[in-house]
């Protein structure tokens, strides 16, 4: 049952109403609207302009960098191939665990992102399954964990796997890139 005393605090009030033993009770909990404003509220903040090619910083170490973009999301692999190709980033994109695993055996990438709920095979199985690959496969490819719920036992999990970043959805490109250029060893000051 809520606190008596806090309802009271809001200016609310309860009420029990019962028509006998056995015949149970009806509680009824009232809380004030707040008062309608003479004027109008103030202004939201206004939102963050979107991050295009002309206002978002890319960092040009990127150039000819080889990504392999895991998703199951085809929109996700979409903004993302074009986030990293505005970059001259060249990049390759899987839909699966298993397709991603042919293309990184034939080509290892220079990064990798990826996707960790993706149907089938999850990308914490995945990662696992490139940590085990030799060198020269692709085993040390250096590794992003996209996931779609950030928590702190969820990146503990991605760094356990063999994942060496961690950036959640949604996406900030900026952050992405930068952590992108840091992995690579690209990144310069």
């Amino acid at each position: 049952m809520a606190d008596p005393g806090r309802l009271l605090l809001h200016g609310g009030t309860i009420e029990a109403d019962s028509e006998g033993v056995h015949k149970g009770v009806t509680f009824t909990v009232r809380l004030p609207v707040a008062p309608l404003r003479a004027s109008p509220p103030p202004p939201a903040p206004s939102p963050r302009p979107a991050e295009t090619a002309a206002t978002l910083e890319r960092p040009a170490v990127l150039e000819g960098l080889r990504i392999l973009v895991v998703d199951d999301e085809p929109d996700t692999r979409d903004l993302l191939t074009a986030l990293l190709e505005q970059c001259q980033a060249m990049v390759t994109t899987a839909g699966s665990a298993a397709e991603a695993m042919a293309l990184l055996r034939a080509a290892p990438p220079d990064v990798l992102l990826s996707d960790v709920g993706t149907p089938g095979e999850d990308g914490l199985t995945f990662i696992r399954k490139v940590r085990a690959l030799r060198p020269e496969q692709g085993g040390r490819v250096p590794g992003i964990a996209l996931p779609a719920y950030a928590s702190s036992a969820g990146r503990t999990r991605a760094f356990k796997a063999g994942f060496n970043q961690f950036v959640s959805k949604p996406i900030e490109n900026q952050e992405l890139l930068l952590v992108i250029a840091n992995l690579a060893g690209r990144f310069s000051r």
